[in-house]
């Protein structure tokens, strides 16, 4: 009899505690969009000019987002991702997202050839859709206006 209450009352504990570590799963990603902004670029040198966009993003667990591409436009450009982490685990984290989007010309050309979709004249940049993915469930975040920053 001693040996039946035994394993009963381990039996018990045992799913007591797993009730109690469900309740300790990872959270949400909490964040909170700070800044969308772009600015124009020329590079003589290069023979080219462009537009960068930059997305920053404040926020808690940020280190799981993995991020695709930036549509702006109907134009897909691609993405650079700087993930700033604090040493104060109570701060928030930052993560900076940056796409370029660029317009070239041969060197003999003296002006650029006009692109079929070119960013180029469409001021203010709209409907900007971030694609990203976390462990590999995909998602969207809408951006709403991407602010003119002078470059500096």
């Amino acid at each position: 009899m001693k040996k039946q209450i035994s394993s009963l009352i381990v039996l018990l504990s045992t799913f007591v505690m797993l009730i109690g570590c469900k309740s300790l799963q990872p959270q949400d990603i909490v964040y909170v969009t700070d800044e969308t902004s772009y600015h124009y670029w020329h590079n003589e040198r290069m023979h080219e000019r462009g537009i960068k966009f930059n997305i920053i993003i404040t926020g808690e667990r940020l280190n799981v987002i993995h991020v695709e591409d930036l549509i702006v436009n109907n134009q897909t450009l691609t993405v650079e991702t700087d993930l700033i982490e604090p040493l104060d685990r109570d701060k928030k984290s930052t993560l900076i997202i940056s796409a370029t989007y660029k317009e070239k010309k041969a060197k003999t050309e003296t002006e650029y050839k006009k692109l079929p979709n070119s960013l180029f004249g469409k001021d203010p940049f709209k409907n900007g859709v971030l694609n990203y993915t976390v462990k590999g469930k995909k998602a969207q975040m809408d951006v709403q206006e991407f602010v003119f920053k002078p470059k500096g």
